[in-house]
């Protein structure tokens, strides 16, 4: 019946051919393109690293004794600018040379990835709006200095807001797309600051999870964006058990499945009674080994702090294997970029640490820390 396509003498043959030789060559071409976007992004900033979530890079900072030679031994690295006398002036040039470097990022990718890298922007910026509306809300929380935002229409609206009431700040928001489920928590008759967080972070993760990245991107983006929910899910029930909350409002904190902490796991937690038992309800995930050696931190002052740190000390520990499984293609970007945030987290530290002449022993254990891909 198909005899024709096996005549070297019938037309059909040649196209048949044609078709068996050049539609492997077009899956394969798309393969290696969706490869080869990568190659020049992840060289260039492997190439750069992140010098200070290294503790012998870190060290050597503490060591210089003052902001001047802080700033000064800082600006010998490639990249680094940073100005100002005093602190406040110095937290800001650190937050721009972070943005900064996000932008330059941007523009080192492919067109596909320029708007997922811009979510990074709009998380530092969404931030400061947070932290905006909370003091609006909140009478017992003051204005302070902060640092200005990326976005020209950003620094807009916070002016705005900054203008604005309590009563006022559903309708401006609405107007600016906030979304609903964050609006409501605004309009309650008792506001919960934490509630209001959640529902902040379940935006930036849905913009994290749905924004288009190019082909084969997914699984590196799923890995990472689903690492970060646990940290943060584990995060919430740890404040909100340290503040008395009932298991049902810790549930509403719920920000969806991670990768090891499902609906039915972050119930358990929530219905645990102590922090000390929620800790040991870790067990069997990779957690568990760095809270329960800061259990005993949290014993001596009765503080989440030090559990807070070792969380993030995980998620690094995590960013270095999705470095590692995606080195072909997102991983080693994401992980670069936020090592990048968390250095600007030690580097602030220290200058606070220098300007108020606080002792290294006590510096030290506030800073995250991960070695060098090698």
């Amino acid at each position: 019946m198909f005899e024709f396509l096996t005549d070297p003498t019938s037309p059909f043959f040649w196209v048949f051919l044609a078709l068996v030789i050049l539609v492997p060559l077009l899956l394969i071409s798309r393969l290696f393109l969706a490869y080869i976007r990568f190659v020049y992004p992840n060289a260039k900033y492997e190439a750069i690293g992140n010098p200070f979530i290294t503790p012998k890079e870190l060290n050597n900072l503490i060591e210089t004794k003052s902001l001047t030679g802080f700033i000064e031994s800082l600006n010998t690295h490639k990249d680094y600018r940073i100005e100002g006398t005093m602190i406040s002036e110095i937290q800001q040039s650190l937050d721009h040379h972070l943005l900064d470097t996000i932008a330059m990022m941007q523009k080192d990718n492919a067109e596909k990835l320029q708007d997922y890298f811009r979510l990074f922007i709009e998380k530092h910026d969404l931030a400061l709006i947070r932290h905006q509306i909370k003091t609006t809300i909140f009478s017992y929380l003051q204005q302070s200095d902060h640092p200005k935002p990326y976005q020209p229409h950003i620094q807009k609206l916070l002016e705005q807001l900054m203008e604005g009431s309590k009563e006022t700040l559903p309708d401006f928001l609405r107007n600016y797309g906030i979304p609903g489920s964050l609006i409501d928590q605004l309009t309650v008759d008792t506001p919960d600051p934490l509630r209001i967080d959640s529902e902040f972070d379940k935006y930036l993760i849905n913009r994290f999870l749905t924004t288009p990245l190019p082909y084969r991107c997914d699984p590196a983006r799923t890995h990472f964006v689903k690492t970060w929910v646990d940290m943060l899910n584990i995060t919430n029930v740890l404040r909100a058990k340290q503040l008395k909350y009932s298991s049902e409002q810790i549930q509403t904190l719920y920000l969806g499945d991670g990768q090891e902490i499902s609906v039915w796991k972050y119930k358990e937690l929530a219905e645990t009674d102590q922090i000390p038992q929620i800790i040991q309800s870790l067990e069997g995930t990779s957690y568990f080994s760095k809270l329960k050696d800061a259990i005993e931190l949290y014993h001596q002052d009765k503080s989440i702090q030090p559990l807070e740190h070792a969380l993030k000390q995980q998620y690094l520990d995590h960013l270095r294997t999705l470095s590692l499984k995606y080195y072909q293609g997102l991983g080693p970007q994401l992980r670069f970029i936020v090592s990048k945030e968390y250095e600007m987290s030690n580097l602030k530290i220290i200058a606070k640490g220098l300007a108020d002449h606080v002792n290294a022993d006590v510096i030290k254990p506030l800073l995250l820390t991960s070695e060098v891909i090698t």
